[in-house]
């Protein structure tokens, strides 16, 4: 893409850019918001409750709540990474969205992907 085309789509998600960041930075902001939006788009229910991001998990990451408290979570974790990857939970994670459905994961799992600034978490679910 080019730097106009950038500009162009991070207007649309409402992201404010910075003519000094580079096309890289804007890129990954597109790329957050791009996986923060699909992840609301795909929760069950179109349950959000807009609370904002998780602590830990990066900016743009959007808490689930279960309609039910009793019932496990459903849904889909996506986790977006930095430019250069990130391995964790023996996956690697980059700025292309990876989604993981919940009950594919433990809890310990969960606990460290959300404790990991680097990463940025959608889905997640509230304690």
């Amino acid at each position: 893409m080019t730097r106009e085309e950038l500009d162009a789509r991070a207007d649309e998600l409402g992201i404010n850019t910075n003519s000094r960041w580079k096309d890289e930075t804007v890129a990954e902001k597109i790329a957050e918001a791009e996986a923060a939006l699909e992840a609301k788009d795909t929760m069950p229910g179109g349950a959000f409750d807009g609370s904002g991001p998780v602590q830990g998990a990066g900016e743009g990451a959007a808490p689930i709540k279960s309609s039910d408290p009793k019932q496990p979570p459903e849904g889909v974790l996506t986790v977006v990474g930095p430019k250069k990857g990130r391995r964790r939970i023996n996956r690697h994670f980059t700025p292309e969205p990876v989604k993981i459905p919940l009950a594919e994961l433990s809890d310990d799992e969960i606990a460290m992907l959300a404790d990991d600034p680097k990463l940025t978490l959608s889905g997640l679910p509230q304690d």
